[in-house]
């Protein structure tokens, strides 16, 4: 499994966009920060569809945004998904960071299993 330095994927993890609410403190990053490599890079496969960082940082830009969802009651059953051609990721507003840990740790097992 290929070594897949935070620092280098907070680079390119660059837009964070919040459709309503302003007042989250970037807990995707927080829980990247706790993932170890091997998550890491299945995180980029779900992601981007490989588990490597592009070897020119330059015109690749990962966005995750938090969306906002139509009943607030369902927001902590939904999985967070991804539009790998874009290197986009699409997290619902956990009510909760432990929320959106064990949401994206079950994402990224579904994708291992599908791979």
């Amino acid at each position: 499994m290929p070594i897949v330095l935070l620092s280098l994927l907070l680079l390119i993890n660059t837009k964070l966009s919040l459709s309503a609410r302003a007042n989250i403190v970037n807990p995707p990053v927080k829980v990247l920060s706790e993932f170890s490599d091997e998550q890491r890079a299945q995180f980029l496969q779900f992601t981007w569809a490989r588990s490597r960082l592009p070897s020119e940082m330059g015109t690749y830009r990962m966005q995750i945004f938090i969306i906002e969802t139509k009943h607030d009651h369902s927001r902590d059953r939904s999985l967070p998904t991804s539009e790998t051609c874009f290197f986009n990721v699409n997290l619902p507003h956990y009510s909760s960071i432990d929320i959106l840990r064990q949401k994206l740790l079950q994402a990224l097992e579904c994708c291992t299993i599908t791979s």
